[in-house]
């Protein structure tokens, strides 16, 4: 925040966990409602759209009074929320489909060791926490192996980038030998 703002911004860093998981379910219910839209059910995805902004302002007024920027930020959270799951559930009732579960919570435990990382870096300067964020982008990748997140679709496009890009070949072919055991 004081890259940004001032000092007396500084309160608001208490809202960043819900504001923070709102976009991330708004941008995942941004892909469901696009996805609606692109499979020419454009009422449904305008749908969704209008619900949740009823939703958001039935909830927003009450909550910023009762409970000033905090309500607000969980107003956007639940407005949030209710859109990847609506998105969702007309999704899954159009086409049919299931989310793979196993994966994604794969991933949701490899952000784990990350988030911790995030989490210590925070009370130090932020050259300490740039680096934490680097050495988390380089270790993601890594956590996925012992947990078996790799298939053998992944070993075929680690293969087409060592071959597009020979310059990147040697670490990615250590890389892909690597996720190759572990499949």
């Amino acid at each position: 925040i004081l890259l940004f703002a001032e000092k007396s911004y500084l309160p608001a860093t208490s809202f960043f966990p819900y504001l923070g998981t709102s976009m991330f379910f708004f941008g995942l219910g941004s892909i469901m409602a696009s996805s609606i839209y692109a499979i020419r059910k454009p009422k449904i995805a305008q749908y969704i759209a209008i619900a949740t902004t009823v939703f958001f302002l039935a909830l927003v007024f009450p909550l910023t009074i009762l409970f000033s920027a905090q309500g607000t930020a969980v107003a956007y959270f639940l407005a949030s929320l209710t859109f990847l799951v609506t998105s969702y559930f007309f999704l899954k009732k159009i086409l049919k489909f299931k989310l793979p579960a196993i994966p994604i919570l794969k991933i949701l435990l490899a952000c784990v060791p990350i988030a911790g990382l995030t989490f210590l870096s925070l009370s130090f300067p932020l050259f300490v926490r740039i680096l934490s964020v680097l050495a988390s982008l380089l270790l993601y990748p890594f956590i996925l192996i012992p947990l078996r997140y790799y298939s053998y679709e992944d070993i075929r496009v680690l293969q087409i980038i060592r071959k597009k890009v020979p310059v990147m070949g040697r670490i990615v072919y250590l890389f892909e030998s690597l996720v190759s055991k572990h499949i």
